[in-house]
């Protein structure tokens, strides 16, 4: 018992001494740090001014002086003039030119969504803001840049579609989208699978057929050109400035008697109205149209054509008879000119054909 007292007392004593050593070594240490610091004050090698701070300065390359010392500057961002804020919004760009300067991810999708829509079968056009895509004859779609980036607007109607995605909004209520209604923003997340499968419902509401279309890299073809050669291509236009500026009017001194237009000689002129022109309109008519309206025998004037095939009210001034249909009845017909299958069939059916010169 006694023997593990006094090894116990020993190892003891042994860790109060190892602790005090490593405390005398770290008094030590600390006061010889601060020796060193106080003597670079002394030698003033610290600016002990400065306030400190997390992060070190930013310097630009330091530049020498005529008499030789070198001088460091902080580095400033550069302030924008008047004159490059009211550029900003002076040009009018186009379809064309916004992709031209955008991202590769916004070419990308551009070059996704065209390849989607012609391999489906509508036909492409390319306008200044936008660019549409038809079936046959009929606006199915349109791609433009709009907000933050690509979108794709559709002739779909918007209560339908809009459970697809967030990216779908419709903008019915707006009379510039009113054969575009659904909008859906392609460049958000789930943008793009959104777009196609709008695309696809497209495609099964007008019923066109997909062709033998192979893909082509949109992307690959619109690259990045200057601001400034966008502008001489005529990509990029300067917007005209709207409305008319006053003149000021010079202000009579006090004390004097204000001059009337005729003491000055300043007269306004009486505005001259223009009488509005009606410019011709030229109709075409085909021959089983005038035969329907008009019995055996009688004689089809260029007014009575005029009245009961466009109406009382119309304004035509030139008619053109076409050859469509069978000659079955003897009439005289005044036109303007006549193909030369309709003067055919009226001249073997018995009838006559005058040529109205005026």
């Amino acid at each position: 018992m006694n023997y593990l007292f006094s090894v116990g007392f020993s190892a003891g004593l042994a860790a109060v001494l190892l602790g005090a050593a490593a405390i005398i070594l770290i008094v030590m240490i600390s006061e010889a740090v601060c020796m060193a610091r106080l003597q670079k004050v002394k030698n003033n090698s610290v600016d002990f001014k400065a306030a400190p701070s997390e992060q070190p300065p930013v310097f630009i390359a330091a530049e020498e002086s005529d008499s030789g010392t070198v001088a460091a500057e902080t580095e400033k961002p550069r302030a924008v003039n008047r004159a490059e804020k009211r550029a900003k919004g002076a040009y009018d760009k186009s379809f064309t030119a916004r992709l031209i300067l955008s991202d590769g991810d916004t070419k990308e999708l551009y070059s996704s969504l065209k390849n989607g829509l012609l391999g489906k079968g509508f036909q492409s056009r390319v306008c200044w803001r936008y660019e549409s895509f038809r079936a046959v004859k009929k606006l199915a779609a349109r791609l433009a840049i709009r907000g933050g980036g690509l979108c794709l607007f559709c002739a779909l109607e918007p209560e339908e579609y809009l459970s697809v995605s967030d990216a779908v909004r419709d903008l019915s209520d707006k009379k510039s989208y009113k054969s575009t209604p659904l909008l859906c923003a392609s460049y958000t997340d789930g943008g793009e699978r959104a777009s196609n499968l709008l695309i696809e419902s497209l495609a099964q509401k007008t019923g066109v057929q997909t062709a033998g279309y192979e893909r082509c890299d949109f992307a690959a073809l619109l690259q990045y050109e200057e601001f400034e050669t966008l502008l001489a291509k005529g990509l990029i236009k300067a917007k005209k400035r709207s409305g008319k500026t006053r003149k000021r009017q010079p202000r009579t001194p006090a004390g004097k008697p204000v001059k009337t237009a005729v003491e000055t000689g300043f007269v306004k002129a009486v505005k001259t109205v223009k009488k509005k022109v009606r410019k011709p309109v030229k109709k075409v008519v085909n021959l089983d149209v005038v035969f329907s309206c008009f019995k055996d025998g009688e004689n089809a004037t260029f007014d009575e054509i005029k009245k009961r095939v466009f109406g009382n009210n119309s304004n035509v001034t030139y008619i053109k008879i076409l050859g469509r249909g069978n000659a079955g009845k003897n009439i005289t017909v005044t036109a303007n000119a006549f193909s030369h299958r309709a003067e055919k069939n009226i001249l073997d059916a018995g009838g006559k054909v005058i040529t109205k010169n005026d």
